[in-house]
């Protein structure tokens, strides 16, 4: 792969890390999530739930943001 196609799939892979971001804030903007700051990793594990179901609806896509929420709580 050249230079320039590296240079455009990093701008792409930029692109759509920071739109998962802001469906991450948009699916849990009214939920007691959005009163925490969130760390890298859970960020990281809430990309890969939206990016595995995006089929789903946005309350099925909040409620496994949720559960995962939920679950890393539980765990500590």
């Amino acid at each position: 792969m050249n230079n320039q196609a590296l240079i455009e799939v990093e701008k792409l892979i930029a692109l759509n890390n920071r739109l998962l971001e802001i469906c991450i804030y948009a699916l849990i903007r009214e939920t007691p999530i959005y009163k925490h700051e969130l760390d890298t990793l859970t960020k990281l594990k809430f990309m890969d739930i939206i990016m595995k179901n995006l089929n789903d609806d946005t309350g099925t896509l909040k409620d496994k943001l949720l559960y995962q929420w939920n679950l890393e709580r539980t765990d500590k």
